[in-house]
C-alpha cells in the first residue's frame, strides 16, 4: 500500500508539472498571436504571458521551480547556438562593424551608465554590473526587424548585425565577471574561493581543451557518427558534447553556460556545424520560451501600478541614452549620422542575455529585489517599443532632417576628388554590393566611363587600393551628386539595399537634373511605385525579376517556343509587372502551353556508350525510321551542331541530342548493341 501511495503521489507530481506547461503554453498561444496582431515581437509576447501566469497575476503556475529549470536548460541551449553560429569567416565580412562599432557602443554605453549609476549612488562595482544590463541590446528583435525590412543589407543593417553579434560574444566575459564584481564566489564555502590568476588558469587550460576537440576529436567522433545515418544517434552525439563541455566547466568552477557556448564554438569548426544547429534548434525554441515565461513571472506587476510614471521615465531614459550612444559609436566609424541613427534604433531594446545576468545579479547580492524588479518592468517596455521605434526610424530621421542635408559626411578632400574626375556621359552607380561589383564590370568591359558613390569607408579604402573609381559620401546628399556630375552624366543607377534611402536618392537626383536616367533596384513589388512617383524612369523588383525567371525556366521545360517565353516576359515587364501582381496571368493565360509538343520528350545518348556508333553516319543507322526519334544536334568538343549534316561520320567523344515521343526514346536508349542500332551489321550476319 505504501509503494501504491508513493506511484500515485509521483503520477499527480508529474501531472501537476505537465498541467503548468500546458497551461504556459495554452495562454502563451493566445498572447502571442494577440502579439502577431498588433505587430508586436514574439519575444515580448512570451514575457507578457509570464506576466499574466505569475503569482502577481492569474497565479497559474504551481511548481515554478520546475519551469525556472526549464529555462535554465533553454539559456545553457541558447548560448550552445549562439557557440555553434559564431563563425570567423562571417566576422571578416563585417569586421568593422564587429570589433569596431561593437567596441565603440559597450564602451560608450557602459561608461555613461557607470556614471549616472554612481551619481545615483551605487557602487563602483554595482555600477560596472548595471552597465552591464544596460549595454546589451535584444538580438532576436533587432535581427528580424532588419529582415522583415529588408535591411539587413543595408550600411545600417550591417552596423546593427555586427553590433549584435559581438554582444552575444561578449556575453561569455560578462558571465564571468559578474562573481568578481560580487566580491566573492561561493560565499557560503570560503574553500572554494577562487583567486583571479587561479580563475585564468583554468579558462586557459579550457581553451587548450576546446582547440585539441575542435580541431582532431570532435570532426572524427562526428564523422563515425554520420556513418551511421541515424538522426537520432547524431543529435544525442551532439548533446553528448555540448553536456560534457559544459560539466568540465562546471567542475572547474566556471559557468555551465560558458560551457555550453565552449561546446558550441568547439562543433562550429567542424563541417557537421550546420546539421548539429538544425538539429537542436527545436528543443532550443521550446526552451527559450519557456526562459522568457518565467522571467515575466518574476515580473510583479503591483511595482508598476505602484510608480507607472517612474517606469515610463526611468524606460525612455535608458532606450534614448542606448540610442545616443550607440550612434555616437557608429558615427566614430565615419558613418553618416542618419546611418548612425538607424543603426542605433535596433539596438534600443535590452539583451535577451541582460534577464539572465540580472538573475545572476540578484542571487550574488549585486542588486537588491527593488532594483531587479524595476529593471524587469523597464525591460520588458522597452522591448515593447523597440519595434515601433526601429519601423519609424526613416520618419524620425526625416523629420530631424537628415536626409539631404547632412553635410558632415561629405568632406572637401572627397568633393575635390569627384570633381576631379570631370567624366561626361557617364554612369554613376550609388552603393557597391554584389549588384554594384556586378553592373561596374559590366561597364568597364563595354567601355562605358563609370564612378561609384559608397558610404561605406573600408570598402572604400580597399576598393580604391584596387583602382576602382570609388568615392565615399551620402548620394541622397545634394552637394554629393553635383560632385559627381549628375547634370553631365547619362545614367544614375541606384542599387542600395535601403528602401528610404533609395527614395531620398532619386528625389534628390530628380530635382538636380531633370533629363537623367534614373534607374533603381528594389527587393519588394511595394517600392516600384513610390520611386516612380519620385522620379524613378525604371524600376526593377527582385522578387518580381524572380518570378519572371523562374516562369520563364518553367515554360522552357514545358518546351513553349523560345519567342513566347521572351514574349512574356516582355509583356510582364511592359505592363509594369501587374500580370504577376494582380492575377493577370490567371485571366490572360499563355496560348497553348498545354499543347506545345506536350508528348515530345528529349534525350541525350553518349557515342562512347556505345562504341559501335562511332565512325557511322545518322543516314546510316536510320534512327528516324526504326526507332521514331530524331537528332536535332550534336554536341562535339563543346560545341552544338545543330541540324548536323546527315552523311558525316560520328566522333567516338560525340553527344546525340534526339528527341521524340518519350516511349520511343525509353525504347531506344536501351537499345545498346550493333545490331539494334547499325542495320548493315545485321544484313552483314
Amino acid at each position: 500500500m505504501h509503494d501504491m501511495m508513493l506511484v500515485l503521489a509521483s503520477g499527480s507530481a508529474d501531472v501537476g508539472v505537465l498541467g503548468d506547461l500546458l497551461k504556459l503554453f495554452a495562454l502563451a498561444l493566445v498572447v502571442t498571436f494577440a502579439c502577431d496582431r498588433f505587430r508586436v515581437p514574439t519575444i515580448v509576447g512570451f514575457l507578457l504571458t509570464g506576466v499574466l501566469a505569475g503569482p502577481g497575476a492569474l497565479g497559474l503556475v504551481s511548481d515554478s521551480a520546475t519551469v525556472e529549470t526549464m529555462a535554465e536548460v533553454g539559456i545553457i541551449l541558447l548560448l550552445f547556438t549562439v557557440g555553434i553560429e559564431f563563425s570567423l569567416k562571417t566576422l571578416l565580412k563585417i569586421k568593422l562593424p564587429f570589433f569596431g562599432g561593437g567596441t565603440a557602443q559597450f564602451i560608450l554605453t557602459s561608461l555613461a551608465i557607470v556614471g549616472i549609476a554612481s551619481v545615483l549612488g551605487f557602487s563602483l562595482n554595482q555600477a560596472i554590473f548595471i552597465s552591464f544590463l544596460g549595454s546589451l541590446s535584444c538580438t532576436s528583435i533587432g535581427l528580424k526587424m532588419l529582415q522583415q525590412r529588408a535591411e539587413s543589407d543595408a550600411p545600417h543593417g550591417r552596423l546593427a548585425v555586427g553590433i549584435l553579434l559581438f554582444q552575444d560574444f561578449l556575453v561569455v566575459a560578462l558571465v564571468l565577471l559578474v562573481p568578481l564584481l560580487a566580491g566573492h564566489q561561493h560565499a557560503a564555502d570560503p574553500e572554494h574561493r577562487v583567486s583571479i590568476l587561479e580563475l585564468l588558469g583554468r579558462i586557459v587550460g579550457l581553451l587548450v581543451v576546446v582547440v585539441v576537440s575542435a580541431r582532431y576529436l570532435v570532426p572524427w567522433m562526428f564523422f563515425r557518427i554520420a556513418a551511421i545515418r541515424d538522426r537520432e544517434v547524431f543529435l544525442m552525439s551532439v548533446l553528448v558534447v555540448g553536456l560534457a563541455v559544459a560539466a568540465l566547466t562546471a567542475s572547474v568552477g566556471l559557468s555551465l553556460a560558458l560551457g555550453a557556448f565552449l561546446a558550441g564554438l568547439i562543433i562550429s569548426e567542424s563541417e557537421y556545424s550546420h546539421r548539429a544547429l538544425g538539429s537542436i534548434l527545436p528543443f532550443r525554441d521550446v526552451f527559450i520560451s519557456l526562459f522568457f515565461i518565467s522571467i515575466g513571472m518574476l515580473l510583479d506587476p503591483h511595482v508598476v501600478l505602484a510608480s507607472p510614471v517612474k517606469v515610463l521615465l526611468v524606460t525612455a531614459a535608458l532606450v534614448l541614452l542606448k540610442i545616443l550612444c550607440a550612434a555616437a559609436a557608429v558615427a566614430i566609424l565615419q558613418y553618416p549620422l542618419r546611418v548612425a541613427l538607424l543603426a542605433s534604433f535596433a539596438l534600443s531594446g535590452i539583451g535577451e542575455f541582460s534577464f539572465v545576468l540580472a538573475k545572476s545579479g540578484l542571487e550574488s547580492g549585486l542588486i537588491s529585489e527593488d532594483f531587479f524588479q524595476m529593471f524587469l518592468a523597464t525591460s520588458v517596455l522597452s522591448l515593447l517599443v523597440s519595434p515601433f521605434i526601429i519601423t519609424a526610424g526613416p520618419a524620425i530621421t526625416a523629420a530631424l532632417g537628415l536626409t539631404r542635408h547632412d553635410v558632415t559626411t561629405f568632406g572637401k578632400r572627397e568633393s575635390e576628388a569627384l570633381a576631379e574626375c570631370g567624366l561626361t556621359d557617364h554612369l554613376i552607380i550609388v552603393g557597391f554590393g554584389p549588384v554594384g561589383r556586378y553592373s561596374a564590370r559590366a561597364a568597364a568591359a563595354a567601355g562605358i566611363p563609370y564612378l561609384i558613390i559608397e558610404m561605406n569607408p573600408q570598402t572604400v579604402r580597399i576598393e580604391r587600393a584596387n583602382g576602382e573609381p570609388i568615392y565615399y559620401g551620402d548620394a541622397s546628399q545634394d552637394v554629393v551628386l553635383e560632385s559627381a556630375g549628375i547634370e553631365r552624366a547619362r545614367v544614375l543607377l541606384v542599387v542600395i539595399a535601403d528602401p528610404a534611402g533609395s527614395r531620398q536618392i532619386v528625389q534628390a537626383a530628380r530635382i538636380i537634373s531633370p533629363t537623367i536616367k534614373i534607374v533603381a533596384r528594389t527587393r519588394f513589388q511595394s517600392e516600384i511605385q513610390p520611386l516612380r512617383d519620385l522620379g524613378a524612369d525604371e524600376v526593377i523588383p527582385e522578387e518580381l525579376e524572380t518570378a519572371i525567371e523562374l516562369l520563364s525556366r518553367v515554360l522552357k521545360t514545358y518546351h513553349v517556343p523560345l519567342e513566347q517565353v521572351d514574349m512574356t516576359a516582355r509583356q510582364v515587364r511592359a505592363d509594369g509587372y501587374r500580370l504577376l501582381t494582380e492575377k493577370g496571368l490567371e485571366t490572360q493565360r499563355i496560348h497553348g502551353i498545354q499543347n506545345y509538343l506536350a508528348d515530345v520528350d528529349i534525350a541525350i545518348i553518349r557515342v562512347k556508350d556505345r562504341p559501335a556508333m562511332s565512325g557511322q553516319s545518322l543516314a546510316k543507322m536510320e534512327l528516324r525510321t526504326r526507332h521514331g526519334v530524331t537528332v536535332v544536334a550534336i554536341r562535339r568538343s563543346g560545341e552544338t551542331i545543330l541540324n548536323p549534316d546527315p552523311l558525316e561520320p560520328l566522333d567516338a567523344n560525340d553527344e546525340l541530342i534526339v528527341v521524340g515521343q518519350p516511349e520511343h526514346l525509353s525504347t531506344m536508349t536501351r537499345k545498346v548493341t550493333a545490331a539494334d542500332l547499325i542495320p548493315t551489321v545485321t544484313e552483314r550476319g
